[in-house]
């Protein structure tokens, strides 16, 4: 993933706005390289005990049950993710990313939802 960082907040001029983008659903198992830097959406039964990796985030693992997927809610985002817990089947939406594994990266406590299907 590329950040651009502007230099100053005059380096910024707002042009309009363009379509909105809709997440493209895919398998657990799918998320991959024809993935990476996509918004996608996935659902599945969390499948492990939910992970802390402090300072950076949270690891929440899957599975569709095509194949595990590690989510990764980084800490920036302020995403609580206190009321998850294994067993429950959860969507979500974010970026498609590569850190050593490939992971789905949600951006707003929106992207996270708990299904009942």
């Amino acid at each position: 993933m590329l950040t651009v960082v502007p230099a100053n907040a005059s380096g910024v001029k707002v042009r309009g706005r363009g379509p909105e983008v809709e997440p493209r659903w895919v398998r657990t198992a799918s998320i991959s390289e024809a993935t990476e830097g996509l918004l996608v959406q996935v659902v599945g039964t969390i499948t492990q005990p939910i992970t802390p990796d402090p300072p950076y985030g949270t690891i929440i693992i899957i599975d569709d049950g095509s194949g595990p997927i590690r989510i990764f809610v980084c800490a920036s985002t302020g995403i609580d993710v206190s009321h998850l817990a294994p067993g429950q089947r959860i969507s979500v939406t974010g970026l498609s990313y590569q850190f050593i594994d490939y992971e789905v990266d949600p951006r707003f406590q929106s992207d996270i939802g708990r299904r009942e299907d």
